[in-house]
């Protein structure tokens, strides 16, 4: 599989908590997965992964919010 970025991740997490925001600076459910990736991504100074490396439910999620509109919808 090809590599998942930063920007990608940094993209869907956005378009998550566009769709589920904050509330009382707390992160919303939805989002667990997305930032978790975020934040190993971050600590690890990484600008890619692989996406074999992540659980099937991660990858889920990234196409779910990297998806146009219609299709998180769908989902």
């Amino acid at each position: 599989m090809n590599p998942i970025t930063f920007e990608q991740v940094q993209q869907a997490t956005a378009r998550c908590l566009q769709a589920h925001p904050a509330v009382d600076a707390v992160l919303p459910r939805e989002s667990r997965l997305l930032v978790e990736l975020l934040g190993l991504m971050i600590y690890a100074r990484s600008n890619a992964v692989d996406a074999a490396s992540l659980s099937p439910a991660t990858l889920d999620e990234l196409r779910r919010w990297s998806a146009p509109a219609p299709l998180r919808a769908a989902a």
